[in-house]
């Protein structure tokens, strides 16, 4: 039976919390693991260590004026511009800590399921860097050079002390909007900070821009459940959960 997958449009704030409210599930033993989807209102998010750099609060009063209000995560990367038309995955597991388990191996898990649903599309991704986008990192999935979704983690410390692991893996895939007014208002939070971006709108694609065909003729919302649902399969049969995706 195929699942329904609810990804509701909510602010940056909630959306967190929600996956921070799953980690601390996984973390206090209540369940194994879940998987929660969003889709988020206009925002700037930004790691914790961002909070540190000079003059943040007057950086932060700016960009909220222009409309992109700063909301600091608890996952590292770099700055990224969210809109409605991005799919946002918090994916959350329990792990038995052990040495030969690390951040590439919980990497793994959230991006083979990724890769498997999206080769299933016809878009052939990989992991690797994409110098000149958005929050680049090691384990973005990426399109013939082009990145499609970034990914971040955290882990913390089951609450029982047997020195088992909850981890959250998140992922942001592109959907269908203008990269170019997301990549415009990360460049003006790097000015108000005194960096230079070095961003290229031509290293970023679009699941619209990779799907013609039915897929592609969902458009919006429609594209990124369609997304999720078969994104949450792929979880459910990879790590066995009776029901893959929490309710709200």
């Amino acid at each position: 039976m195929a699942l329904r997958v609810a990804v509701p449009l909510l602010s940056a704030e909630e959306g967190l919390h929600r996956e921070a409210t799953l980690l601390d599930r996984v973390r206090t033993t209540a369940i194994s693991g879940g998987v929660v989807f969003w889709r988020s209102q206009k925002a700037l998010s930004v790691p914790r260590v961002v909070e540190s750099r000079q003059h943040f609060g007057a950086i932060r009063a700016a960009m909220a004026k222009a409309g992109w209000p700063v909301v600091v995560r608890a996952t590292g990367g770099d700055v990224l511009p969210l809109t409605p038309g991005l799919l946002n995955i918090g994916l959350c597991f329990a792990h038995p800590g052990s040495s030969a388990f690390g951040i590439a191996e919980a990497y793994k898990l959230l991006c083979e399921p990724l890769i498997e649903v999206l080769g299933a599309w016809g878009i052939a991704a990989v992991c690797g860097r994409t110098p000149g986008a958005l929050c680049d990192g090691e384990y973005n999935l990426v399109v013939e050079g082009r990145k499609l979704a970034g990914t971040a983690q955290r882990w913390r410390h089951a609450a029982d002390g047997s020195g088992r692991m909850a981890i959250l893996a998140e992922a942001t895939i592109f959907g269908d909007d203008d990269l170019r007014v997301q990549v415009a208002a990360a460049e003006e939070f790097y000015r108000l900070s005194g960096m230079v971006a070095g961003l290229k709108v031509d290293r970023h694609v679009t699941l619209a821009e990779l799907l013609p065909g039915p897929y592609a003729e969902l458009g919006g919302s429609g594209l990124l459940e369609a997304m999720a649902a078969e994104i949450a399969q792929a979880f459910r049969r990879r790590f066995g959960w009776p029901a893959c995706v929490p309710s709200d």
